[in-house]
């Protein structure tokens, strides 16, 4: 492209032009300007069909024809200029004169089709082409004070201009937007005017040319089109164009390489186009001359193309066929009488249209727009986000060229529906307000036998909830999408795509907080989404106990696992890496105890405290750990609630939850005595994460929070013990509960002169036994233990004591001891011997009790025992 406009110097002229570029960009369309004006005649009325844009006027269907057919790869050429052409001025001229010129008379070839004389001419009236053309020799004279336009077509004056003769003329009341009657001519092939349609330079300097220009193209064909009047032609064919036919320049023609002179000109063909007005050469656009234009800048043009334009159709401007006058390019005018009346979770809104050119309405919510409707349109729907609350609506009117005033001010507050108080809802409840197209479908599968599901872009569900935990019920199905779930505004999205069906899937919503909350369910993505049902849920507030991870009071959301073992609180825990998986429960007390288990590779998650007071605790050790607890102290009196998520992305797990001091003692509700053993039983304490067992003020055991008895087995009988219960947490005790006196009874005692075999009543084992028969054993049988934990006791009278055993290969030791001195016996022998024995004397007259307890280095025996009243005189008490 030829910058030679940048060569140039700038003049005074085109500096102006180049401040007006400045302030409004070529590219963007100036405001709505007054008529264009010459020496103070509006050039038409400013709402007539050559002042006003076509910038949102439709594509003419055969526009692809008619620009092939002119030239789609032609360029535009500015026929006007300034200096001289073939010896004459570039251009159609045109001369003003004042009211009081002296009128000539004028006669005309088509006298029919022409408005007849006298017309003011000067003598001397630029004629187009110079005075010896042969050309069109078009005369356009202006009366200034009057507003009348005289145009001529072929004039030549007569006798120095005091007469003049012409092919054809016209005359126009400027201040009217009457047209030529229907099939006249004028000065012009169309029976248009021409010097509205004339690029002239002080427009151009002013930077914007406000009106549609004249150009003309080899061949139209035999008809015109509103608001032209006459065609000039005898070909039929549609790729022809018609007379008046508009053209407009595409609306993102870049302009920026082009000079101050042609923007101006390529910015009025974007916004008011160029109207087809006579047979010439292709693309040449109609200006006045003037000694002003920069021919390089003009000459540029030419790189504008057929291409670049699409025609347009202009009849929806159209008012009265035999008038100019269009609605205008204007904003049109603002609705009145906005009114309302509300249903749930909508506004009905109606209002009075008082505009004749909008393109539709817009309407407001709190100034930001929601809706639009259509021309004519004067009633809409807001379905609203909320209810309950205000809403300050607004409409407008819009067209092409702008958009109205907003209408009064209208308050509205939308209905709320009935909430949904903790309980179940099928999808067909009353309370749900469904907007947009939704199905129903009936299936066994669903819940209460239907759903519904919708591929509806603008499709919702809304609906309110007490409650903090909600279940939405949806199925996922192929080719299901996302569906998102607003609840008070916080939206999340649910995967409903599965490869199968999945009926009465679940999506849980936690920690929700107290009150109303509103519930908006919408498509994401995919192609449909669906709705079965709802559950609303309020969750208890847990008291002072220990609670398992199955608890009903415990809500889970996302995907966990359950691992059930020996090791975890109640033998069953949950675990998974879902990092949207929560926990969450309400509990009242200032404390609370959280098990869990520790295990290598395991992650992280977060717990918090009525929503901010927030702890990260480890999942992660290098051991198996069960029941590892995380305590949380001084929280305070009242409600709280708790949140646990996943916070790395790995597995966590939790097992079980615990608050508060246990509130009361155990109390020990039951006992009993046997041979060496005492038992209790107590009833169950809240709160507890176990039981300490004490005899005599010391502990003895610890019991897990469901065990309710324990056994004691004391290595001494005939002698009392004091037994007590103590409750506990991980936050301390309760105390422990009043005491219970209990003496183990005592076995039936050995006499003397009598052996005993091993089965015999009046033994008590302890541990785990076997038995073993043969011959070789005393009575054919003894027992035999490996548990490190076995034992044998028993009481005798006499005053010594023969015990035996079996020696075998590998075999172990163990201790035995008479009243209470104890002596190691070894059961491991080269070669397996039955009935290995020793003797224990010198005993003296009495009871005495023997307790006889493995080493835990292996394999023990008993077979028998030999009671005598035989004190061995002279010897010790000893075993050998």
């Amino acid at each position: 492209m030829c910058l030679s406009w940048l060569r140039k110097a700038v003049g005074l002229g085109a500096l102006v032009v180049l401040v007006a570029l400045a302030q409004t960009p070529a590219d963007a369309s100036p405001p709505r300007q007054s008529p264009p004006q010459i020496e103070g005649c509006d050039i038409f009325p400013a709402d007539n069909i050559w002042n006003v844009r076509i910038i949102d006027m439709p594509v003419d269907p055969n526009s692809a024809a008619y620009i092939n057919t002119i030239g789609a790869s032609t360029g535009l050429h500015a026929d006007f200029g300034s200096g001289l052409w073939a010896g004459a001025p570039i251009g159609i001229p045109y001369v003003t004169v004042p009211g009081t010129q002296p009128t000539v008379p004028i006669s005309f070839t088509y006298t029919g089709e022409s408005d007849p004389g006298p017309y003011p001419i000067p003598p001397d009236a630029p004629i187009e082409g110079g005075p010896s053309s042969s050309g069109d020799r078009h005369v356009l004279v202006l009366d200034r004070d009057n507003c009348i336009l005289y145009e001529v077509y072929a004039a030549y004056p007569q006798g120095g201009g005091t007469s003049w003769t012409a092919g054809s003329g016209a005359v126009y009341d400027l201040s009217s937007n009457d047209l030529r009657p229907d099939g006249w001519t004028s000065a012009d092939a169309a029976g248009l005017p021409i010097l509205p349609g004339l690029v002239r330079y002080e427009e151009v300097e002013a930077g914007v040319i406000t009106h549609a220009i004249r150009f003309t193209v080899p061949q139209t064909r035999r008809d015109y089109v509103w608001p032209a009047r006459h065609y000039a032609s005898s070909l039929t064919g549609m790729q022809y164009p018609p007379m008046g036919q508009r053209f407009r320049l595409r609306a993102d023609f870049d302009a920026s390489g082009y000079g101050p002179q042609s923007q101006v000109i390529i910015q009025a063909m974007k916004d008011y186009g160029i109207i087809l007005a006579d047979n010439g050469s292709a693309w040449y656009l109609s200006g006045v001359p003037d000694e002003r234009w920069d021919n390089d800048d003009l000459r540029d043009l030419r790189y504008i193309t057929g291409s670049d334009f699409v025609a347009v159709d202009v009849s929806s401007m159209m008012l009265d066929y035999d008038s100019g006058q269009t609605p205008g390019d204007d904003p049109p005018d603002a609705p009145t009488n906005l009114g309302s009346s509300t249903s749930v979770y909508a506004v009905n809104l109606n209002w009075t249209d008082n505009a004749t050119t909008e393109s539709g309405f817009r309407i407001y919510r709190d100034g930001n727009q929601v809706g639009t409707v259509n021309a004519n349109v004067t009633a809409y729907t807001d379905h609203t986000p909320d209810c309950g609350s205000s809403y300050t609506y607004t409409v407008t009117a819009y067209n092409a060229y702008g958009e109205s005033d907003p209408s009064n001010a209208e308050v509205a507050t939308p209905d709320c529906p009935a909430t949904l108080t903790p309980g179940s809802y099928e999808e067909s409840n009353a309370n749900l307000v469904y907007t947009g197209g939704w199905s129903v479908y009936p299936s066994g599968g669903a819940s209460g036998g239907t759903l519904r599901y919708t591929s509806d872009p603008s499709a919702s569900v809304l609906f309110q909830i007490e409650g903090d935990v909600l279940d939405v019920v949806f199925v996922a199905y192929p080719g299901f999408g996302g569906m998102q779930v607003c609840i008070d505004g916080d939206c999340s999205t649910i995967d409903a795509n599965s490869p199968t069906p999945v009926w009465q899937k679940r999506a849980r919503f936690v920690d929700l907080g107290d009150g109303t909350h509103t519930v908006t369910i919408s498509k994401a993505s995919g192609a449909y989404i669906s709705l079965d049902a709802l559950v609303v849920h309020a969750a208890p507030a847990l008291g002072t106990g220990h609670y398992e991870e199955s608890d009903s009071g415990i809500f889970v959301a996302g995907e966990w696992s359950s691992y059930a073992a020996d090791g975890p609180s109640g033998d069953d825990v949950r675990y998974g890496s879902d990092p949207n998986a929560a926990i969450y429960f309400k509990f009242t007390g200032d404390n609370m105890a959280l098990y869990y288990v520790r295990y290598p590779g395991f992650g992280t998650m977060r717990v918090c405290i009525d929503g901010t007071n927030c702890t990260d605790v480890s999942n992660h050790g290098p051991a198996l750990v069960w029941q590892a607890i995380h305590t949380f102290s001084g929280l305070g009196g009242g409600t709280h609630t708790a949140l646990i998520t996943n916070l790395s992305g790995g597995n966590i797990s939790f097992d079980a939850v615990a608050f508060g001091v246990p509130p009361s003692q155990a109390s020990i509700t039951a006992s009993s005595v046997g041979p060496y053993r005492t038992t209790i039983d107590w009833g169950t304490v809240s709160g507890v994460t176990g039981y300490r067992v004490l005899r005599d003020g010391a502990q003895i055991a610890s019991v897990g929070p469901g065990s309710t008895t324990y056994t004691d087995e004391p290595t001494t009988c005939g002698s009392a013990y004091t037994y007590a219960v103590e409750a506990y947490n991980p936050f301390g005790s309760a105390g422990p509960s009043a005491g219970v006196n209990l003496t183990p009874a005592c076995p039936t005692a050995l006499t003397s002169g009598s052996r005993y075999e091993e089965t015999a009543s009046n033994f008590v084992y302890r541990g785990s036994w076997a038995s073993y028969s043969g011959t070789g054993p005393s009575g054919d049988s003894l027992v035999h233990s490996g548990d490190p934990n076995a034992a044998v006791l028993f009481q005798f009278t006499g005053q010594s004591m023969t015990l035996f055993w079996a020696l075998n290969p590998g075999f172990g030791s163990m201790t035995v001891c008479v009243d209470a001195a104890c002596y190691p016996v070894s059961n491991n022998g080269t070669s397996l011997t039955w009935q290995a024995g020793a003797t224990v004397g010198g005993l003296g007259p009495g009871t005495h009790t023997v307790v006889i307890t493995s080493n835990g280095s292996g394999p023990i025996t008993f077979d028998a025992v030999q009671i005598s009243g035989t004190a061995f005189p002279g010897e010790y008490p000893r075993l050998n």
